[in-house]
């Protein structure tokens, strides 16, 4: 005799369960740093990119958009210097907002059109999840002072620092 046929209940709980493995392993296991990078993975340098032209579009009226920048490359920069709790905080932040996306809109964050982005980090800004937020401002302040601590965008905004008196 042959063993019956899955029901539907069963296919979908073994799919469930098969999903949630891939995602949590997914979600766990941090890559290895891109090349001639201390931190951040290609991926990972990816995603932080696409979210700075998400909060420095071309027009922002702050500075040069994101996109002629290589925002990415500061953030391993400045995430390498901080301790290595805050440094896999920060990447988990990043694969939250990979896995969240992808579960809501079925694409990666990085392949979505600039628009789409900009409203995800919207939402992930918003008020109604506390935890999503907490995420989003660690995203958003590493980027924010990536993107503020190059010198086109200094240029840009005219900041001069305060310490430097051209003086030798």
């Amino acid at each position: 005799m042959f063993p019956m046929p899955p029901t539907r209940r069963q296919l979908l709980i073994g799919g469930a369960a098969l999903t949630a493995a891939a995602v949590t392993w997914e979600a766990v296991d941090l890559p290895p740093p891109a090349p001639d990078h201390r931190i951040l993975s290609a991926d990972e340098l990816g995603v932080v990119d696409a979210y700075a032209d998400a909060l420095f579009p071309p027009g922002n009226p702050l500075g040069p958009p994101a996109t002629e920048l290589r925002i990415g490359d500061e953030v391993d920069r400045i995430v390498a210097e901080q301790e290595p709790l805050l440094q896999q905080v920060f990447r988990y932040a990043l694969r939250a907002l990979v896995v969240g996306t992808y579960a809501s809109r079925q694409a990666h964050f990085v392949d979505l059109p600039l628009a789409v982005r900009q409203e995800i980090v919207a939402n992930w800004q918003s008020e109604r999840v506390m935890a999503r937020r907490l995420l989003a401002d660690a995203i958003r302040m590493e980027v924010g002072m990536a993107y503020f601590n190059l010198p086109a965008v200094q240029e840009a905004i005219g900041w001069v620092p305060s310490c430097d008196t051209g003086r030798t």
